[in-house]
């Protein structure tokens, strides 16, 4: 797996480092508030419920007219997840000093309120 490599995973780092130098960035990945960026000026850390993830993913699929079950989704979410959690480097976890919000009951429009409110009251915008 190129996400476990040591390798693969110091380098996405530094050029993601370079890439952001001296400018203000919106970064999204699962490791971005506790090994990219970890003294980014506001973290926030999205999750939702599987099963919510599993139906938004089925949606968007079922758009492309790709043939998938929600039960196949449902499983490779679990499965990502755990792997993603439990991994050595850059284990999947919000940052200490992030923002959790659970998107899984929050339309789009609501979660970026959420966000932008937080950018304002911590006086950046």
């Amino acid at each position: 797996m190129i996400a476990t490599s040591k390798v693969v995973r110091t380098k996405l780092v530094e050029l993601q480092r370079i890439a952001s130098f001296e400018k203000n960035m919106v970064c999204e990945g699962r490791d971005q508030g506790t090994t990219v960026f970890p003294d980014a000026f506001c973290k926030f850390f999205l999750t939702a419920r599987p099963e919510m993830r599993a139906q938004r993913r089925f949606i968007e699929l079922k758009e492309k007219e790709i043939t998938t079950t929600l039960q196949e989704i449902l499983d490779a979410i679990i499965t990502r997840d755990l792997r993603d959690e439990t991994r050595e480097i850059s284990p999947l976890a919000p940052a200490h000093d992030a923002m959790i919000i659970d998107t899984s009951d929050m339309h789009m429009n609501k979660v970026i309120e959420v966000m932008h409110q937080e950018i304002q009251r911590r006086g950046m915008q």
